[in-house]
């Protein structure tokens, strides 16, 4: 009898620590993705709330992080900042990282985040590291990569030759330079 006790208060206390886990849409993402967090604030400092407040950093605990431009001050959190309620606990919040962050593909490793009221008073635990995934390059005919080019990108072009019209190459011209590998 002893024994199913046990089993049923770490039964109930294992789904309570489930509910507080955030949840991600997509599942997987990159630091260009838009990506929706759902979270359930029940068992913690928030349970009960009206309005939650996303507090959000970059690569916590590698050099280089950043806070979030929504963020404000902790004891006057931005507008920006406020999360979707979503059901009694629950709360959502859209972003996309190079835009929250202000920083490029290459410098976004990961991300975490904690919700807390707009003036600091309660908060949840810190969520992190949640880590965006590389992009990778998808060979197109338009081959475009990344989508965006910063002053600080180091961009490298990779001309296939299956998407040649043709495989001469042109005659040398005084004029101009080619510099073609093949």
């Amino acid at each position: 009898m002893k024994q199913l006790f046990y089993l049923l208060i770490f039964a109930f206390l294992g789904f309570g620590a489930l509910a507080q886990n955030p949840s991600f849409s997509p599942s997987s993402f990159t630091a260009e993705d838009e990506v929706t967090i759902t979270i359930d604030v029940t068992g913690t400092g928030m349970a009960g709330v009206a309005d939650a407040y996303l507090w959000i950093f970059s690569n916590p605990g590698l050099s280089g992080g950043a806070d979030g431009i929504t963020n404000g001050s902790w004891t006057n959190s931005s507008e920006a900042a406020k999360l979707t309620p979503a059901g009694p606990n629950k709360f959502t919040y859209k972003f996309t990282g190079t835009t929250m962050f202000g920083q490029t593909p290459a410098q976004l490793k990961s991300f975490g985040f904690l919700l807390k009221k707009k003036d600091g008073s309660a908060q949840t635990q810190d969520y992190k590291p949640y880590f965006f995934d590389p992009l990778i390059f998808v060979p197109s005919l338009a081959r475009v990569f990344p989508a965006k080019v910063d002053v600080d990108d180091v961009v490298s072009v990779n001309f296939d030759q299956r998407y040649a019209v043709s495989v001469k190459r042109p005659a040398y011209d005084a004029g101009n330079f080619y510099y073609y590998h093949v």
